[in-house]
Order: C-alpha cells, then structure tokens, then sequence
C-alpha cells in the first residue's frame, strides 16, 4: 500500500497514543474513496480554460506523509469524458528555495512568503494550452539567488502507470514531455512544455521522469535530483511522476521573475492559420491533367510565437511538398502552390500543415471538391438518328444538385458522336466527364423533276432535276437512249427515248443511294419534219421502232429506217 496508507497511519495517535510509525511500503498505491480520474462531467471545482480543451482547480491534498500543499491541478476534456492527469488530483505542486535556506512548498492558493521573497502561482489560457506561472519578487534591499521547481504524481484518467515521452525538436533537443494513457496512437495525453525558443515559457534547466516516488521532497523538486528506478525510461509500464526546475537565478531587490511553462491536451496544435485557397488559372479548372494554381492567403498565429514553413498534401499523396516561403508568427501571407491533381480520386483534397522552428507540427486543416466522375449519370445513351435539330434525352438522372455543377450537351446536332457533359462549378466540384452517344447519318430523301414524257426537238437540252437536302453527297444523273443504248451524264438534246437513273453518294449528313431508275421521257422531230412514206418490206432495209428494237415488220407509226425517222401510215 501507498498513499492511502500513509492517510490510515495518521489517525493511528489519536487511536492509540503518540507512537511514532514509519513505513516503507510504497510500491502499490490504492484508490482513496475521493479518488476521481474519468468523469462524464466537469468536475466540481474544476473551470474551463479559455477556449482550451482543459479544466483547472486549485486543488489542497496531504503530499505523502510529511508534505501538504496547495497545487493547480488539470482534467483534460477527450470526446465527452474529462480525463485528470495527476493520481487522486493532487496537481502540480511547486517549491522554491531562497539563497542556501530550506526549500518550501509554493502555496499555489494564496502565495508563500520565504526569507524576503514573495511565490504567487497562476494559470492562463495561452492559445490550445494553458500557461502555469511561479512569479517571484525579491522583497529584500539585496539581490537573491532562487531556485523553482515542479512536480507530478503522473496518472492519466484510470491509468497510473501512464507511459512518458520525451518530446524533441529538429535538433534533438528536449522541449517537453507528452504523458499518454496508452502507447496506442490516438489515445488521451496531455504534453507539458517547457524547452528553449518558446515563447511564453521559461526555459528549464533540468528535468526528469521515472518511477512517482523519486525527487518529490521540496529539496529535490527545486533541482537536486537523484536517478533512481526506470530513470528515464520511455514509455515504460512503471507508476510515473515527472518534474522540471530552473535553478540559481538571480533576482534584483524589488524584481519580480517569472517561470512558466505550459501544457495541453491531446495533439497539441503549436499554431495555427486561418487561410483560403485561391485559384489563380480558374479557366482550367475542370481540366484534371493540367497543373492548377493556387495562392494560400491568410494569417499564422503560433501560440509558441515561433515561424515556420507551410507544406502541403494532395489528393491521397503521402508526400508533403513544402510551399517556399517563411511563415512569421502574427503575420498575413500569401503563398503560391502549383497542383496535379490525382485521376480516379472521388474527392479532390489540399491538406496544409506547418512546422516550426523547433519542430513542432501542426495540423491546419484541408479543402477539398468533389469530382463529378464519382456522381455518374444514370440512363440509356441510345443512338439517335440526324434530324437536323438537338438530340436530348429526357430519361437521364444525376446525383449531384444543379447548384454543384453544371451539365450540357455537345455535337449534339450533327452525324458523329455527340456527348451529355457534366462539368465542376468551383468551389463545390471539378474535373469533366464526357457521356458519348451516336447521332446516325440519315437516308436521304430526295426528289427528281423530269422533262415532259414527251418533248418535240427544239436543239436544247433536257434533263432531270434532283433535289436534295444539305448534308447529301454528289449527285448523278445518267441517261440511257433505249434506242441506241447510249449513256451520258449530260441532258440529252437528240430524238430518242431515255431512262433517267439517279445515283447520290454518301454525304455528310445523309447516306448515298445507289443508281435508280427515276423514270424516262421522250424527245420527238417536229411531225412536220417526219417524211411520211409508203414502204414495202425490204429485207435490206435496217429498221427500229421507237422502242429500239430491230423490227421487220412495219405497221402504222414512227420508225428509225436506215437512220432516218419515218412516219408510216
């Protein structure tokens, strides 16, 4: 047994007389009926922070058998239970120790005066963090030499063997310490802050960590530390505690000196910005193979007051690309990005962090569109055939609201293949997705104009007519004397019976038609030309009919004899 048997043996004189009794029996701590580490509720006495994630309290507990103070304790607010962070809330206690007299606890309630000098404590909200200040004024008419200390008996929320961490900048120096309920990733911890080039905290001296029972007297809390079991040993299972000093500092009569560090709870953000991202080439917008550029305005803030470079992540890349550029704590700035975005990504995203001077980094957060690709089009893209007006579909259905992006037809018209688009709208969506449809070439309908059935020659030429619409191919019209079996492409102009043919080749909107008999008609001599003869048959004579054939025996009408027209009565 531990603590809660040191608070038993206390009452033991008023039980039995003044006996003197001592124990060494601390390897095991037990739970005191007051003991509170998870709640479902703020604890009482205990006050929210700013807008930070903690609650303090001033907290009065008997520290072991011989040492009682006042001490500013701290839960941590994780989803919705509240977490503490030292066993039986007994807080972080303070001593100090004035020139060579005896160390004394720091009174964190009211104050504590030693040989002339004056200890105050105090808690502000200092960004995501809270900041714990031991302020000290030298009432003497001669300078002092001081020496502040801290200490806690480490348990987060039910866990008192809760593992410690160094946490380390780029240089690998120690600027703090992250005590965690689990090593598993993710799970509650609080980080106490108290390295060099922050601002806002009083860099320490010395610290350590290791099993709760070592340096804990107000002598060794103040920088005389002794190594004692698991010494240092990181994310260890050991019921921990953990303390840090500044020693040997010097204060002038009627100067009061700070010392401060801070904690915070959970991924502990050592900045952040409010920012917007800002297309600088929004005409490409939609076009996911082409680079897209960006300016990141906004404003910085580092809690810490340090600078730091930005760095950003795109789409489902691991990579962080560094944007080039310093980032001054407290100042606007306005940095250009150059973008690829990733084919096949649902959501398009740009993630930004920051990482300061010494290390730390942040997390500020992300913006992201949607690809229309991953909001496909539903319905039948069926082949439509060329009518010379839009081809639509009435049966299409999409998911996204008509606010979020756009949708259009293109090629629609024409023979071909035409496309349903749709189209991001910045700043809800981007990226192109052509839909394909085929629009058909048509038959063509045409129309052929003959001559009279019968004209009377008058040396001019008589052809057909063909009309067609635009889009169709070239037209030819061949014409065929049945008499002589003659063909010609140009309008007839002697006697003869013709057969009109019509052929159309393919065009650009219509298909062809192959060679077709469009009708015939007739070009006659003027009757008053025709010599009119009695004729007996004549086997040497070389006779047509109109018609074309040869023929041998004549009866009343026209006649081609010996190439001559003849009228027979």
């Amino acid at each position: 047994m531990k603590k809660t048997t040191k608070v038993l043996l206390a009452l033991l004189p008023l039980l039995f007389g003044c006996v003197a009794l001592h124990t060494h029996a601390d390897e095991v701590k037990t739970r005191t009926l007051s003991f509170r580490s998870v709640s479902s509720s703020v604890p009482d006495g205990y006050y929210k922070v700013g807008n930070t994630m903690i609650y303090a309290g001033i907290k009065y507990h008997q520290f072991f058998s011989d040492y009682s103070s006042y001490a500013i304790d701290l839960y941590g607010q994780f989803g919705d239970q509240y977490l503490g962070s030292t066993y039986n809330d007994y807080g972080y206690k303070a001593a100090f120790q004035v020139d060579g007299y005896d160390a004394v606890a720091l009174n964190c309630n009211s104050g504590t005066e030693s040989h002339g000098v004056v200890a105050t404590a105090s808690y502000m909200p200092y960004g995501e963090f809270v900041r714990i200040c031991y302020s000290l004024t030298n009432g003497n008419d001669v300078p002092v030499t001081v020496s502040v200390g801290a200490y806690a008996d480490v348990m987060i929320g039910d866990v008192d063997r809760a593992p410690i961490e160094k946490r380390l900048d780029h240089a690998g120096d120690v600027y703090g310490l992250t005590m965690k309920r689990s090593t598993t990733v993710g799970d509650a911890a609080f980080g106490v802050i108290f390295g060099a080039n922050l601002i806002g905290v009083t860099k320490a001296d010395d610290y350590w960590f290791g099993y709760y029972r070592q340096n804990y007297s107000y002598s060794e809390m103040v920088g005389n530390y002794t190594a004692g079991s698991n010494w240092m040993e990181e994310n260890g299972s050991y019921d921990s505690g953990m303390g840090w000093c500044w020693k040997n500092r010097e204060i002038q009569p009627g100067e009061t000196m700070e010392f401060a560090y801070l904690i915070g709870v959970g991924d502990l953000n050592f900045s952040y910005a409010e920012f917007e991202v800002v297309p600088t080439n929004l005409e490409v917008w939609n076009e996911l193979d082409e680079v897209h550029n960006f300016n990141v305005n906004g404003v910085y803030v580092s809690p810490l007051g340090h600078s730091g470079v930005m760095y950003y992540q795109v789409d489902d890349s691991d990579e962080w690309v560094e944007i080039n550029g310093t980032v001054l704590s407290g100042s606007n700035f306005s940095l250009p990005i150059s973008v690829l975005f990733h084919e096949g990504v649902a959501t398009h995203e740009l993630r930004f962090r920051i990482i300061d001077e010494v290390g730390n980094e942040t997390y500020l957060g992300s913006v992201s569109w949607t690809d229309v690709a991953s909001h496909p089009v539903s319905g039948a893209f069926e082949p439509r055939v060329y009518n010379g007006q839009e081809q639509t579909y009435s049966d299409l259905t999409y998911e996204m609201d008509d606010s979020h992006w756009v949708t259009y037809y293109r090629d629609n018209i024409y023979p071909g293949t035409g496309y349903f688009v749709t189209e991001g709208l910045y700043p809800y969506s981007i990226g192109r997705v052509d839909y394909p449809f085929t629009i058909d070439k048509a038959a063509c309908v045409y129309e052929v104009i003959l001559p009279d059935a019968q004209i009377t020659y008058d040396a001019q030429g008589h052809g057909a007519t063909v009309i067609v619409p635009e889009g169709s191919g070239e037209v030819t019209v061949t014409y065929v004397n049945i008499s002589t079996g003659a063909t010609t492409t140009t309008a007839p102009v002697q006697p003869g019976l013709y057969e009109v043919y019509v052929e159309i080749g393919e065009g650009e909107y219509y298909y062809g038609i192959d060679r077709t008999l469009a009708g015939e008609f007739e070009i006659v001599n003027d009757p008053t030309a025709v010599e009119e003869i009695t004729i007996v048959n004549n086997d040497d004579a070389v006779i047509y009919n109109m018609q074309g054939a040869r023929v041998k025996t004549l009866q009343q009408g026209l006649y081609i004899i010996n190439g001559k027209k003849v009228l027979v009565k």
